[in-house]
């Protein structure tokens, strides 16, 4: 998954074959200039699933750090290259992004982190309580006798000792000999995770009696991790109540602190301004379309401008007015003119409803000494 992340899927994004294909075979065959625009916009990528690549990197490591810890070293490399790439196709190959604020990076940071945190002390745990991995415990119960009386050594009775074995593998012959000193070994589940009872937190003490195969070493870490981990829940959980509480209390309190100080500059008069303006986009045009009416809002607060058509083109409110001044749904056939005047008033009525409303209030432009005589040559067409 790492080497896909770092080479795979970098490699497969920097190429843009899709794009390529866009650019410079379709765009220049194209029809209208709206074609060969829309041909020209790049691909499209959400913002949410970038953060969903970042955060899947991150969580595969710290997963499985504590068995592989070279993973910490790959997902720090695949988020560098993961970086340039998507900073090269941002400015290069992607479609322009809307304008959003914070909150996906807040969400990851507030939520995510901590959870992929409570994973990694918890796995670690476990993780180090299965080594070595093979669910075999040493047979220690030498010199005892069965119930027919006979030796058991090891765990095996006393006949399989001191005399030779043949097996069968690949057509070959192998002959096997066991002496009293050679090791045997049972099967021991070492995965608490499969044990029925209580396993949490990972700790030496669920070793079942008998089938131990923790080494003293391996016991203490495994504690260690097993009480951080319970440590680590409870801290994300307070941190969570934290939050919940901070949530719930700007409903009955004022938080607001401003930030900075006032430089003296107007909000008109920043070149940069900028509103939110509810806009649809669309697989047809090459501009988005407005769902609110701009006929009375400078087109400055607008972040794009159309050079060859005005922002009314695009008013969906407009259309709309259009519509519904050709045809009155549910008016009767051979109405008079004031019915069918007052049944498009009630219609333009509803179309308030259904559009949102933008509207944008410019502060009056300073007053100078001569703005009298200004406003008067102004009137007598001399300026």
């Amino acid at each position: 998954i790492f080497f896909a992340e770092i080479v795979t899927t970098n490699v497969i994004q920097l190429a843009d074959l899709g794009g390529h294909f866009q650019r410079h075979f379709m765009a220049p065959r194209a029809a209208t200039q709206d074609a060969m625009n829309l041909a020209m916009q790049g691909e499209e990528v959400e913002l949410a699933e970038r953060y969903t690549n970042m955060t899947k990197i991150l969580f595969l490591a710290l997963w499985y750090c504590s068995i592989y810890p070279a993973a910490l070293f790959m997902c720090s490399f695949a988020l560098f290259v993961n970086y340039f790439t998507d900073r090269f196709s941002l400015m290069r190959t992607w479609k322009r992004l809307p304008n959003l604020g914070t909150r996906i990076s807040e969400f990851s940071r507030e939520y995510f982190v901590p959870c992929a945190i409570v994973a990694m002390a918890v796995m670690s745990s476990y993780f180090w309580s299965g080594f070595p991995y093979d669910n075999l415990c040493l047979n220690g119960n030498s010199g005892i006798y069965d119930d027919d009386g006979n030796g058991v050594y090891n765990g095996l009775p006393s006949a399989y000792y001191e005399r030779s074995h043949y097996f069968e593998k690949n057509g070959e012959t192998i002959s096997l000999t066991l002496s009293y000193d050679d090791p045997s070994y049972r099967y021991c589940s070492q995965d608490f995770f499969r044990y029925k009872e209580a396993s949490f937190p990972a700790l030496s003490i669920w070793q079942p009696e008998g089938d131990e195969w923790m080494t003293q070493e391996q016991e203490l870490l495994v504690n260690i991790y097993g009480i951080t981990s319970v440590v680590v829940i409870i801290g994300v959980v307070l941190f969570f109540s934290f939050l919940a509480y901070s949530r719930l209390k700007h409903y009955f309190v004022g938080t607001y602190s401003p930030v900075g100080d006032d430089q003296g500059i107007n909000y008109s008069r920043v070149k940069s301004i900028s509103a939110y303006v509810p806009q649809v986009s669309s697989s047809v045009y090459s501009y988005p379309l407005l769902a609110c009416d701009v006929r009375n809002v400078d087109p400055k607060v607008l972040v794009w401008a159309d050079p060859d058509r005005p922002h009314s083109y695009y008013d969906l409110t407009q259309d709309a007015e259009e519509l519904i001044g050709g045809c009155v749904i549910g008016g009767a056939t051979g109405m008079s003119d004031d019915a069918r005047a007052a049944a498009v008033h009630a219609s333009m009525t509803e179309k308030k409803k259904v559009f949102s409303i933008l509207a944008h209030y410019p502060p009056p432009p300073p007053v100078s000494p001569n703005s009298n005589n200004n406003h008067n040559h102004e009137n007598n067409g001399i300026v």
